[in-house]
């Protein structure tokens, strides 16, 4: 009787054993199965243009046109999807003035995909030819001849053209000084940016903000900070109701902790 027992119990190991093969060969051979199918659909779909670029899908883009940007990457006809450089699209889209940043993927099985990242203009620089800047301090040259954004002009700064290289960081410290001012202004007080029509360096080589309503110009020294900016956010919370901004010929923030200001006649 013990004899019998041990061989039931090594023919059934024996049988276990043997499943767990069989399970494990036909797993194997369903996963290879399934990849050879993968593998026969994508090329008969290749060899019967199924994956040839059809469309071309943009986002993030808000002034700039939709097909100026697929114009400016001159996309080859017919082209299989599969065979698109992915890492050449986005170089060249970030080759664009206007664009900052880009990402580029596949839509299989006919689409392909530009998310982008526009640059934003922060001021007009007055120079010959016109000239913008941008948040990071990057100058653009003008899209056309018409003003298309609502942003301040910056004028009487050094002209020597070296220093707006364009597509690169400006060269001028008083520029960038003032792209860093106008940054914190449109974040914490777009009221004031919005009314800002231009920004002038006088004769004294001071900041001078000139506002965009029956010009009232405010006076900032030689350097410009947040500092002063709140302190205009005050006095004109002080006179709220009585008068307004632009009821001053000027607003004087030179000296420390006061406010010289003229009334208009």
């Amino acid at each position: 009787m013990k004899t019998s027992i041990k061989k039931i119990g090594t023919k059934t190991r024996i049988h276990k054993w043997l499943l767990k093969v069989l399970k494990g060969i036909t797993a194997v051979v369903g996963l290879c199965a399934i990849i050879s199918i993968i593998v026969f659909a994508f090329f008969w779909a290749k060899s019967t243009d199924h994956f040839n670029l059809i469309k071309v899908q943009v986002a993030g883009y808000s002034y700039l046109d939709k097909t100026e940007i697929i114009e400016w990457l001159v996309l080859p006809q017919f082209v299989a999807l599969t065979e698109i450089d992915l890492i050449a699209i986005k170089e060249k889209l970030e080759e664009h003035f206007y664009i900052k940043a880009a990402r580029v993927s596949r839509d299989f099985p006919s689409s392909l995909c530009l998310d982008i990242i526009e640059r934003s203009p922060i001021a007009y620089i007055n120079h010959s030819p016109f000239l913008l800047v941008d948040t990071d301090g990057i100058i653009l040259p003008m899209r056309d001849e018409d003003f298309e954004f609502d942003i301040p002009t910056l004028s009487g700064f050094n002209p020597a053209s070296e220093l707006f290289p364009i597509g690169e960081k400006c060269l001028s410290r008083k520029v960038l000084e003032v792209v860093t001012f106008l940054n914190v202004i449109h974040r914490e007080f777009p009221h004031f940016y919005s009314d800002i029509s231009e920004v002038t360096v006088n004769a004294m080589d001071e900041y001078v903000l000139c506002l965009s309503q029956y010009p009232t110009k405010v006076y900032l020294g030689s350097t410009v900070s947040t500092r002063q900016i709140r302190l205009l956010q005050q006095f004109r919370d002080t006179i709220t109701g009585i008068r307004t901004l632009h009821d001053y010929k000027y607003v004087d923030l030179r000296y420390e902790n006061q406010i010289i200001v003229k009334e208009k006649a």
